[in-house]
């Protein structure tokens, strides 16, 4: 049997890339669907906005585990999740709840329509869990928001393996030209110095790039 590809160019999880763009297909229809309701762009935007609101919650998880350091590849790749607590306080059914009953209540357009793409975002969420009640925050508070008991998905050898290959992926030190700084590896190389600015390593020293090779 083939072994399990689980890191993409960008280092990534390959399970990221569909959650994202699960997401945005969502809200892209959930968008294009108020506007037809509507007629109010105000609110169609207001529907796409609420599912990147939610996901705001990840960066204090982030934050909790690994202070300053800032790091796209562990940030995206939800390895806050190693300090054995997850807490994603806006990721919670309490929260979409209260805002649709507010909205019933005060019979107000925004608030609905904020709601139901608050709901729509923790749907597509909720159905990636196996523990069906994880996005209730209630429920993460009594089990102590531990990692273990609320994403058993992760618990597996195989998983807790991925992990600790996509920290090294995204902690080694990379290599840079020893002139300008510019990275000769990683993502920032492979996606932005090679492609856009057409940086590549000397084929002289291999310590520099090919720009600060012509200017020696």
């Amino acid at each position: 049997m083939a072994k399990k590809k689980f890191i993409t160019s960008l280092n990534i999880f390959p399970r990221i890339i569909w959650d994202l763009a699960a997401h945005l297909i969502v809200s892209l229809i959930g968008t294009a669907v108020t506007f037809a309701v509507t007629g109010n762009v105000r609110f169609s935007l207001l529907f796409f906005v609420s599912g990147i609101f939610l996901d705001l919650d990840h960066l204090l998880d982030y934050v909790f585990c690994f202070k300053r350091t800032v790091n796209a590849s562990a940030f995206f790749n939800g390895l806050a999740t190693m300090s054995g607590r997850v807490y994603v306080f806006l990721h919670s059914w309490e929260i979409a709840l209260g805002i649709l009953i507010y909205a019933a209540v005060s019979s107000s357009a925004a608030p609905l329509v904020f709601g139901l793409g608050y709901a729509a975002h923790l749907a597509i969420d909720n159905a990636q869990r196996k523990n069906l009640l994880f996005y209730v925050f209630f429920y993460r508070l009594f089990k102590g928001f531990n990692t273990k008991v609320l994403l058993p998905e992760y618990n597996s050898e195989e998983e807790r393996e991925l992990a600790r290959k996509a920290y090294e992926l995204a902690f080694a030190k990379k290599s840079r030209c020893r002139k300008c700084k510019v990275p000769l590896e990683g993502f920032l190389f492979r996606w932005i110095a090679s492609r856009l600015l057409g940086v590549k390593r000397s084929s002289l020293d291999p310590e520099l790039c090919n720009k600060c090779e012509v200017k020696d």
